[in-house]
Formats: C-alpha cells, sequence, structure tokens
C-alpha cells in the first residue's frame, strides 16, 4: 500500500511540474473519453440492456410473412384467433392494434393515443400495475363492460395521481369506460400508449367495421401479435410450430393465406434492430477518436520525455530496476488518463442529452437513455486502459535508453533524435490513418443525404399542411355517415382563408402511418403459378392529387361525381400500371380486392386515371404498387387532410381545429404538421448519424493536425542549427519550406496508405445507412484526403514559417 501511496504522490509531484503539458494532455483524453462514454450509453441503453421487462428475452412478435418474399405482415382477425388455438408453445399471446381516442380538454378535444388489446396483453409483459389491475382473461370478455388501464404519464397530467380514478367511469369516443388499473412509470409498450382498451371483440378493434365479428375475417390484416415463450420453449421450437400453423392455415383457407407462413422475431430484434448497424457504426467511429487521442497524449509525453532522460539514467543508476521504472511511468499515464476520464464523464452527461435530443425521433427506447452507475464503469475502465495505452510506448521507450550516454548529455540534448522523431513520426502517421476513416465516413452519409434530398418523392411538399382525423366507431354508425363528416370537414377547410385547395387520404406518401395491402384481381391480367398478386390500396377525396402535387399521366382525377351511388371507379398509380399492364391501355380496365371474382357479389371498380407513384416509408424506399377508391365510395373513419396555402401553413393550426370543431365539437385533430417536415423527419436518423460522424471526424481532425504540428515544431527545433548554416550559405524561404514540408509529406503519405483498409472496413460497417453511394466512393474519398492534406500544411506550415526567420548569426554563435 506504501509503494502505491509513493507511486501516485511522485505521480501526481510529476505532472504539476509541467501544468501545460498536463492541462493539454487531460483535455484531449476528457475529449476521446466523454464521446465514447455518450455514444457507449446510447449503445448499451438502446441496442445491449434488454427490454425493461421482467425475463425480457422470452417476449417475441409474431407475423404473417410471404415465403417469397420474407416480409412482415399483420395478422388478419381470424389467423390470430387460428393461432392461439393452435399453438402450444406460449405463456401467454396478445393481440393489438392502435385506437386513438377523444376526450374534453380546453377548448379544443385532445387525443389520447391508446392502443386496443386482447386480454393477455399484461400478462405478456409481466409487469404488475401501479395500482388497480389489469385486463383478465377469465373477467374482461368479448361484449362485457368497457375497461381500460391507463398510463402513469396519463395518471399523473389528467388525474393528478389520484388513487381514486379507480372504478371511475370516463368518457372517450362519446362512451363511457371504467378505469380499472394504472401501469408503473415508464412502461408504455407500443411507444407513446397513454391508454389501453380492451377490446370488445375475441381480436383488437379493427381499423374499419370488418362485419359483426372481425375475428372472423381471415383477409384484411390490421393487428400486431406479440406473445412470451412458456417456460423452457426454446425460440427455434416456437419458429417451427408457427411456420407448421402457417402451413395449416395456408391449406385450410388458401383463398386469404396461399404461399404465406407465421414467423416469429425477437421483440428485442424488432425494436432495436434497425437502429444496431448505425449505433455500432458511430461507436466504432468514436473508437477511432479515442485512438487519436491516445496517439496525441502519447505523443506528448514523448515530447517531454526527452527532458527525463537524464531523470531517468539517475534512478536506474542509483538501482531501480527497469520494471520500476516502467511502472512508475505508467501510474503517471495512468492518473493522467483518471483525470481525462473525470472531465470525460461531465462531458458524456452533456453529450448524452445533445445525442438524445437530436435523435430522438429516430431513436427507440430515447427515454431510457442516461448516465448510471454501468457507464461509469465503463467511463472509469477506458480511462484506465487509455492511460496504460498511451503511456506504455514513452515509458518503454525511456526505460530502454542507456543510462551512461544519457549521464553524458546531462541536459537530454542528443536523446531526441533518431528512434525518438521516427517514434513520434510513427503515432503521428497512426493519428492520419485512423482520421482518414472518419472523414471519409462522413463524407459517405453527406454524399447519401444528399442524394436522398435529391430524390423524387412522387410530390410537391412546399406550401402544403396535413392534419390526421380518426373517426371512432362509436360515433359513426355507418358509412354514410363517415362520408357525411369527411364531405362537411372538406367543405370548411377550403373556404378557410388561404386556403387554395384541399383534399383528404387514407394514409400519407412517406410518413408511415395506415398502410392497407389487399389481393387483388386485375382483368386482363393473368397472374403465375402460385402467384397471389397484391397491391397498396388507397383511399382518396376529390381535390386530393391537385393538392399534393401528384401528377395525373392519363385520365382524370376523382371528381365530386364519383359519389357513393355512382358506378365504382379506381385511380392507380404509373407503378401498378408497370407491374400489372405494362403492355394494355389500363383506362377502361377494372379491378377488384379480395373475395371471388365469379361471385355476383364482387364489386369491380374501373380504372379511369394513372397517377404518378410516390414512395412507400421515406425517400430511400421504391415506388408503391398502388390502386385508390374515391372516398365517397369507401369511407374509411381514419383520413388525413391535405391542405395547400398561399400563407404560411403553420398559420392554418388554431382555423383548422375550429373548422372542424364546428362540425364535431368532440372530434379531436392529430398531428398537425407540413409536408415538409415530414420529409424531413423521414431522414431523422441518416441525419443523426452524419452529424455525429461530422463531430467526431471534426475532432479527430484537429487531435490530428496537433499533433502534427507538435512533430514538426518538435522537428524544426532540433534542425534550428541545420537551418541557421542552411541560410547562412545562402538557402532561401522556398528552400527551407520544402525541407519542413518534406517530412510532413512522408507523415501524411503514409497515414493515408495505412488507413486506407480501415476505410475499407468502416465504410463497410456503415453500408446500411448509404444510399445510391458505395463504400469506395471516389468524391468521398477525394475530399477526405483534401481536407487531410490542407490541415497537414497549415499544421506544417506555422513551424516551416517559424524556420524561415532563423537568424543565422545567433546560431553560428551558439554552435
Amino acid at each position: 500500500m506504501d509503494t502505491v501511496t509513493r507511486a501516485l504522490r511522485l505521480a501526481f509531484r510529476s505532472l504539476f511540474r509541467n501544468p501545460g503539458l498536463t492541462a493539454a494532455a487531460v483535455l484531449t483524453m476528457s475529449l476521446g473519453v466523454g464521446a465514447s462514454t455518450a455514444m457507449f450509453t446510447l449503445l448499451d441503453r438502446v441496442v445491449i440492456r434488454p427490454l425493461p421487462y421482467p425475463d425480457a428475452g422470452r417476449i417475441v412478435r409474431l407475423f404473417t410473412s410471404e415465403i417469397k418474399r420474407a416480409d412482415r405482415r399483420s395478422f388478419s382477425g381470424a389467423n390470430f384467433v387460428d393461432f392461439c388455438a393452435r399453438s402450444s408453445s406460449y405463456e401467454a399471446i396478445s393481440g393489438y392494434r392502435g385506437l386513438d381516442f377523444s376526450a374534453r380538454g380546453g377548448e379544443f378535444p385532445v387525443s389520447i393515443h391508446g392502443t386496443s388489446v386482447t386480454p393477455g396483453f399484461f400478462q405478456v409483459f409481466g409487469v404488475q400495475p401501479l395500482v388497480g389491475r389489469v385486463f383478465s382473461p377469465a373477467s374482461d370478455q368479448p361484449g362485457g363492460e368497457r375497461v381500460v388501464v391507463i398510463s402513469y404519464a396519463l395518471w399523473s397530467s389528467r388525474f393528478a395521481e389520484d388513487p381514486g380514478v379507480i372504478g371511475e367511469p370516463l368518457e372517450l369516443n362519446g362512451e363511457s369506460y371504467t378505469v380499472v388499473g394504472v401501469m408503473p412509470r415508464g412502461f408504455d409498450f407500443p411507444e407513446g400508449t397513454q391508454l389501453w382498451a380492451a377490446s370488445r371483440f375475441r381480436s383488437p378493434e379493427p381499423p374499419v367495421p370488418l362485419g359483426d365479428d372481425p375475428a372472423e375475417n381471415r383477409g384484411a390484416g390490421y393487428l400486431s401479435v406479440v406473445a412470451r415463450l412458456a417456460p423452457g420453449v426454446a425460440p427455434s421450437r416456437a419458429g417451427q410450430e408457427a411456420a407448421a400453423i402457417g402451413a395449416q392455415l395456408a391449406a385450410e383457407f388458401p383463398d386469404n393465406n396461399r404461399g404465406e407462413t407465421i414467423v416469429v422475431a425477437s421483440l428485442h430484434e424488432v425494436v432495436v434492430g434497425p437502429v444496431r448497424p448505425m449505433l455500432v457504426a458511430l461507436f466504432a467511429a468514436v473508437g477511432l477518436v479515442l485512438l487519436i487521442g491516445c496517439a496525441n497524449v502519447a505523443n506528448l509525453l514523448l515530447a517531454r520525455a526527452s527532458g527525463r532522460a537524464h531523470e531517468v539514467a539517475i534512478r536506474s543508476a542509483l538501482g531501480a530496476s527497469r520494471g520500476h521504472v516502467v511502472r512508475q511511468l505508467l501510474v503517471e499515464s495512468t492518473v493522467l488518463g483518471v483525470l481525462g476520464g473525470a472531465g470525460g464523464t461531465l462531458l458524456a452527461f452533456l453529450a448524452t442529452r445533445a445525442l438524445v435530443g437530436v435523435a430522438a425521433s429516430g431513436l427507440p427506447r430515447a427515454d431510457e437513455v442516461t448516465v448510471d452507475v454501468q457507464v461509469l464503469v465503463f467511463a472509469l475502465a477506458v480511462s484506465v486502459f487509455s492511460g496504460l495505452l498511451f503511456g506504455l510506448v514513452p515509458a518503454v521507450w525511456l526505460a530502454g535508453r542507456d543510462t551512461s550516454a544519457a549521464l553524458r548529455n546531462a541536459g537530454g540534448r542528443g536523446l531526441t533524435g533518431g528512434a525518438h522523431g521516427r517514434l513520434r513520426s510513427a503515432l503521428v502517421v497512426a493519428e492520419v490513418a485512423v482520421c482518414l476513416p472518419l472523414l471519409v465516413g462522413a463524407g459517405l452519409l453527406a454524399r447519401s443525404l444528399a442524394m436522398l434530398g435529391a430524390q423524387d418523392p412522387g410530390f410537391s411538399e412546399r406550401g402544403t399542411l396535413t392534419a390526421r382525423v380518426r373517426l371512432p366507431g362509436a360515433r359513426i354508425p355507418d358509412n354514410e355517415a363517415i362520408a357525411s363528416f369527411q364531405s362537411a370537414v372538406l367543405e370548411r377547410v377550403r373556404a378557410l382563408p388561404g386556403v387554395t385547395s384541399a383534399g383528404a387520404v387514407m394514409s400519407l406518401p412517406i410518413d408511415p402511418g395506415l398502410r392497407a395491402t389487399l389481393t387483388l384481381h386485375v382483368e386482363g391480367y393473368t397472374p403465375r403459378e402460385g402467384e397471389e398478386p397484391a397491391c397498396g390500396y388507397q383511399v382518396a377525396s376529390d381535390g386530393y392529387f391537385r393538392t399534393i402535387g401528384i401528377p395525373v399521366i392519363r385520365g382524370r382525377a376523382f371528381t365530386a361525381s364519383d359519389s357513393a351511388g355512382a358506378a365504382r371507379v379506381a385511380v392507380v398509380s404509373e407503378a401498378f400500371v408497370r407491374r400489372f399492364l405494362p403492355h394494355e391501355d389500363p383506362i377502361g380496365k377494372r379491378i377488384g380486392w379480395g373475395g371471388d371474382p365469379a361471385s355476383k357479389n364482387f364489386q369491380w371498380s374501373t380504372i379511369v386515371g394513372v397517377v404518378g407513384s410516390t414512395r412507400l416509408n421515406g425517400l430511400d424506399d421504391e415506388f408503391r404498387i398502388e390502386a385508390y377508391q374515391p372516398m365517397a365510395q369507401d369511407p374509411w373513419p381514419s383520413m388525413t387532410l391535405v391542405i395547400r396555402t398561399k400563407v404560411p401553413p403553420e398559420s392554418l393550426s388554431g382555423p383548422l381545429r375550429r373548422a372542424i370543431s364546428e362540425v364535431s365539437p368532440i372530434q379531436p385533430v392529430e398531428k398537425i404538421e407540413t409536408m415538409e417536415q415530414i420529409l424531413h423527419d423521414s431522414l431523422a436518423r441518416r441525419r443523426f448519424a452524419m452529424l455525429v460522424l461530422w463531430v467526431f471526424a471534426g475532432i479527430a481532425l484537429a487531435l490530428a493536425a496537433v499533433g502534427l504540428y507538435g512533430v514538426t515544431s518538435f522537428s524544426v527545433a532540433q534542425r534550428t542549427p541545420e537551418f541557421g548554416v542552411r541560410i547562412a550559405v545562402g538557402a532561401g524561404p522556398r528552400h527551407i519550406y520544402s525541407l519542413v514540408f518534406r517530412g510532413t509529406r512522408r507523415v501524411l503519405l503514409g497515414g493515408l496508405l495505412a488507413g486506407a483498409a480501415a476505410t475499407l472496413v468502416l465504410g463497410r460497417l456503415a453500408a446500411s445507412l448509404l444510399f445510391k453511394v458505395r463504400p469506395t466512393d471516389f468524391v468521398a474519398f477525394s475530399v477526405a484526403v483534401a481536407i487531410l492534406a490542407a490541415a497537414t500544411a497549415l499544421a506544417a506550415w506555422l513551424p516551416a514559417r517559424r524556420a524561415t526567420r532563423t537568424d543565422p548569426i545567433v546560431v553560428l554563435r551558439a554552435e
């Protein structure tokens, strides 16, 4: 213990004798450790840690999937009920679907984001209520009392955390529900849910009427399924059972399930899988920043080592072993690392908040991200490891010096050239090599984002406001009432000052909201063997295509004459024509969805127009194969208003709410935002990755430039006598610049060659974040090399300029 205390005391004494070097080293390590800790916090909380539920590894999501495409789809009510009856691998299983509610509140009604669930929902997650109870399969049967469980956030904001809310009635969508439970803080699955309602049916509430019992409908896939594996059941066994049940359903009900199976996926993978590649790539990038920081501090210590060679030689002469010397020097570097880690931890708190703030819209589990004890342990481990890493090189170099030579050169002169200079240069070469992949990666993401921004979304987003209106089934008894409500809303919205046109659609392009994909029959198209044609199904009002700027390529768009009693018509996308009718005139062809075309009850719709295609879930997605029906002929209770204005779109938010409240005083309006904002948000995840990587690349470039400046300055100082002699015999500034830059060019070229392989590896790691850009993109490489070359030239120019001003008389007199 005394030995450790003595070593620490000597380390602090030595560091405080050089406050400038100590401050520079601590600041450098604070940047590296802080960035690493912040990124580890994100990676740990979002990706590494299990979901915050008891035994979360047993919770899975189930999907139906087309065998040939291996995609993931929602269950139909009938398939869900049949699967529950036939499966034996699960302790609990539940279906759920988003179902927003309206409640009275202030000037306008408020929307409460809810979820319709079947009774076993909370048993799947193993979470107990904070107050009251959860749904019970035994007592909360379909058709019974309407009951809800509310989230802690809703309980706190609306009921002031009053335990007496249990058993109280709550009016939602014009109906009375009874509150039976309050969930603990933090539970809001699916993310953002404020209220869970027990479904009136054996399956969750459907988005549109599907008959008296939606659990008997097999054609409409609309619900999600979550389940908890039974004890001892492996996911592989559950997957085999699900596939077997899927095969049974396909054989028994081929009209709806042909070519489909059922797949099982870990809930953790479903939640975090989409962001894992991005966070892993960014964590690897910040690891490179830390390495550059270590190399920089190692260079600082090597510079200092030249002045400590005599001190170490005296210690060795007095009997200190080489191991003792190395240990003492490593203690000093470790203390530097820990001091840097302390500063880095403070930076990590701030950086973590900033990262979450930037990425919240595109990052799952963002509310769980916080710096905790595990993160602090990581920061300490990184600090100690970094201290050992950057201290090892100067410690071994000093301990290996010739003692007699060091004692003869009391001032340390003569011990700083040769191997010492080459070692410092090698460290800077490593810094340049590590900096290159960061700059290239940042360039690749910037190029990718630019490519996405240049993509044609298929519509015009400027000057357009959108707002979602969802109609609860209890207030809207039939399709005629839905159509009447929607028509009245459109009439009032179109009359608002500043509105040039308005329309409505079931779901917006780009924005991943309500999506419907239905089996399809196309007149004149013969499906291939085993093929079950399907396309995206949309419902739109007259004026929609003109308002959002989707061009009409052939035929016509919907008009007011396409009413409920008129002949059924349809408009299809250009992608639809390419897929099903590439060599025929689509105008006049008939299409229909589901069912048997030979049945006399089958409804055909005649194609009257072809419109431009829009992208599905983002600018990086493909153009969607879609068919549209007039809203008056097939009214859906969920619609999104699209309003084009000649005034700033945001200024219409209040007038829009008032216009809708005039039609229905208890109808809430959700998600009022511009199409430009929707497009902007669709790129949030890629923009986050680019911004973070640019910050890391900037830090790395600054550290590498500082390291190069230090080495060049040191070299110029050592060569001052040489420069003095050269100037004395007639060498001009250009010649001196050439001498200084010659060594700098070697460092730059060595770093570029060494960094090329790492650049290719990091590029492949970030490939999933790229769009229409190859990891070996020439432009990104060229710009990165140019930036490094410019930074290198600037770092070398200042010492070179100082060298050209060497006074030969002073130098020769000193010699």
